[in-house]
C-alpha cells in the first residue's frame, strides 16, 4: 500500500479511488486503460473512482480522439475539502488537518515534479467550482475581467463578498433587470466597473481572466466550469480585453 494511501481512506475516498489519485499525481494523466495497469486494477473500477474524485473536484477529464483522459487538479483544495468535515466531526477535522499537513510536501511534490506551467482542466458541480475558486483567490489576484452576468453573486453568496473584496472587477454584462440588481449588490463588496451591453445580448456563458487563469463557466442545471492555467493565455485575453474596454463607446 501507497504510503499516502491512509490519509485519503481516512477523507473518505475508498482504496481505489485513493490508488487512482495517487496514480495520477504521479503520471499526470491517463486513460481508464492505463490507469488502470498502473493501480494495479479493473478498468470500470477507474471510472467509478474518477467520477467520485471529480465530484470532489480532485480530478479533471477531456475527450481525446474518443477517449477520456483524466487529470489530477492540484491536491492543496484537500485543505478545503476537509474543513467541509468540520460539521461531521471536529476531532476528525483536526485529525485530518495534521496529518493532511504533514504529508503536503509529498503530495505537491508529486504533483509539481514533472509537470508543465500550464494546464488545462474541467470541473463539474458547484462544490468543485467552490474549490477551484477558493484556490485563485488564495493566490490574491489584483483583477477580475470578463464577460457575464454576475451569476457567482448568487451561486456563493457568502463566499461572494470574500473572494472579492479588494479586488478590481470590470465586467461587460447584458443590461437585464437581474443582473443590474446583482451589480447594485455586488458594489457593496468591491470596485466594481461595468459596461452595459444589449438587454437582448445572448450570453450562455461567461469567460473571466484573473491572474494566470482563463476561466468560462457554463452555468446550466450542472455547473461546468474550464479552466486554462497560463500566463501567456491570460496575458492575451486581458490585453484584448482591456482594448474593447477601452475603446467601448462612453455612456454604455
Amino acid at each position: 500500500m501507497d504510503e499516502h494511501s491512509p490519509l485519503f481512506v481516512k477523507f473518505g475516498m475508498s482504496p481505489t479511488a485513493a490508488k487512482v489519485y495517487l496514480c495520477l499525481l504521479r503520471e499526470g494523466n491517463g486513460t481508464a486503460d492505463s490507469i488502470a495497469k498502473k493501480a494495479g486494477t479493473y478498468k470500470a473500477n477507474v471510472y467509478d473512482a474518477c467520477e467520485r474524485l471529480i465530484e470532489k473536484g480532485l480530478v479533471s477529464c477531456i475527450t481525446e480522439k474518443e477517449r477520456r483522459v483524466f487529470f489530477p487538479t492540484n491536491p492543496e483544495k484537500i485543505a478545503r475539502l476537509i474543513e467541509e468535515e468540520r460539521e461531521k466531526s471536529e476531532e476528525k477535522y483536526r485529525e485530518l488537518a495534521r496529518e493532511a499537513n504533514a504529508m503536503m510536501p509529498n503530495l505537491l511534490g508529486l504533483y509539481k515534479s514533472e509537470k508543465g506551467l500550464e494546464s488545462f482542466e474541467v470541473y463539474r458541480g458547484k462544490n468543485a467550482l467552490r474549490g477551484l475558486l477558493n484556490e485563485i483567490f488564495a493566490e490574491k489576484p489584483r483583477t477580475w475581467k470578463g464577460f457575464g452576468l454576475l451569476q457567482l453573486l448568487d451561486d456563493f453568496p457568502v463566499d461572494w463578498p470574500k473572494w472579492f473584496r479588494g479586488i478590481k472587477h470590470q465586467f461587460f454584462g447584458a443590461k437585464k433587470p437581474v443582473v443590474v440588481e446583482r451589480f447594485k449588490r455586488a458594489r457593496k463588496y468591491c470596485n466594481i466597473g461595468v459596461k452595459w451591453l444589449p438587454e437582448d445580448s445572448f450570453m450562455p456563458f461567461a469567460w473571466i481572466v484573473t491572474g494566470d487563469n482563463l476561466l468560462i463557466f457554463i452555468f446550466e442545471k450542472e455547473h461546468v466550469t474550464l479552466r486554462v492555467k497560463s500566463k501567456g493565455i491570460s496575458r492575451l485575453f486581458e490585453k484584448q480585453f482591456d482594448s474593447w474596454w477601452k475603446n467601448y463607446p462612453k455612456g454604455k
